[in-house]
């Protein structure tokens, strides 16, 4: 072998040896934190409940693992270790204990772990859970989408209310300020921690974008008789409500006029469904008369005929549609003298 080639050699093999975890007995020295499952969910809870969460803790290393001290985000977590010094290969349990705040609404929570780990000396470890306060409702939303006015029909949306174990539904009522045309029914659970509620809509004459927040009033017992009155989150109500025909224009404004003038005007129905009109009148009519007409469909084109004498012209134009239900559009104006 040529000399020159071999030194080279025998100084790469000698630092390939004297690096750092290349020797086959080398071990990271200090302590190792593992911990497999760091995130608990504790799912739907009511206030005050206590529940808890267990996270198992192993030391990987080579020297003792110390739990040094632990941060919670509040008072309402409060983590528990079976030893605060693990041995090499040993395991822990950390339970941490969770009061759950009266608050309705998705919470996350942190336990933060400080260890001798010279690697990973915080680690951090999550709780989740959906608190519901003292009384529960679902759902919590309702969009009543793009409806139709209900003057005699109504609209049901069914409500779920759930207690915490022990209690049990005496009453539920709507409270604040409900709309007269808003109502709520008991329809069974009396005597349970969970009951079916109906929120009816009814008796509905006018168009409007519905954007509420209905409260309740939850009055329940538990098993020695003591009563409780709770309020569950609000149900967010939200929509638009708009007549089953609408006219267009929805008012005819004439402007001013000459007495003794005839008009020509047209109005067109729309509908969710298809509408026709069959029948044309005037009410309270003020200084004008219908002359001609013509129906086609949903369309009307008349032909009015106002007063000889000067002043105010108003009238209602009554539609009705095949399907009985009345439309109407207000006419208004002025009549000026010939002489003008």
């Amino acid at each position: 072998m040529n000399r020159q080639c071999l030194v080279p050699s025998l100084f790469a093999v000698l630092f390939l040896a004297l690096m750092p975890g290349c020797s086959e007995d080398s071990h990271p020295g200090g302590a190792r934190l593992h911990a497999p499952v760091r995130e608990h969910d504790f799912g739907g809870v009511f206030g005050g409940a206590v529940r808890e969460a267990h996270f198992e803790l192993a030391n990987q290393g080579t020297e003792d693992l110390v739990i040094l001290r632990t941060l919670e985000d509040c008072g309402c977590t409060k983590p528990r270790f079976s030893s605060d010094r693990i041995p090499p290969g040993g395991r822990a349990i950390m339970t941490v204990i969770f009061k759950a705040p009266i608050f309705n609404g998705g919470l996350n929570k942190r336990v933060r772990v400080f260890t001798n780990d010279p690697e990973e000396g915080e680690a951090v470890f999550r709780l989740k859970m959906t608190c519901m306060g003292k009384a529960h409702v679902s759902p919590e939303r309702i969009d009543l989408g793009r409806g139709t006015v209900m003057k005699k029909a109504e609209r049901r949306e069914r409500i779920e209310l759930l207690l915490p174990e022990g209690q049990e539904v005496e009453d539920v009522k709507l409270v604040g300020d409900v709309p007269p045309f808003v109502s709520l029914e008991l329809m069974e659970g009396k005597g349970h921690n969970r009951a079916a509620l109906d929120l009816i809509f009814r008796g509905l004459r006018e168009e409007m974008a519905y954007h509420d927040l209905l409260r309740l009033e939850v009055t329940s017992r538990d098993s020695r008789g003591k009563k409780a009155v709770t309020s569950p989150q609000g149900i967010q109500i939200t929509g638009s409500l708009v007549p089953a025909v609408r006219p267009a224009p929805a008012m005819i404004a004439l402007g001013t006029l000459r007495a003794g003038a005839r008009v020509r005007i047209q109005v067109v129905l729309s509908s969710l469904d298809q509408v026709e009109i069959q029948d044309v009148s005037l009410t309270v009519s003020s200084g004008v008369r219908l002359l001609q007409r013509s129906l086609q469909g949903a369309r009307l084109e008349a032909v009015l005929e106002c007063s000889t004498r000067p002043g105010r012209l108003f009238c209602v134009l009554c539609l009705r549609t095949g399907g009985g239900q009345l439309v109407e559009v207000p006419v208004t104006g002025w009549l000026e003298g010939e002489g003008r």
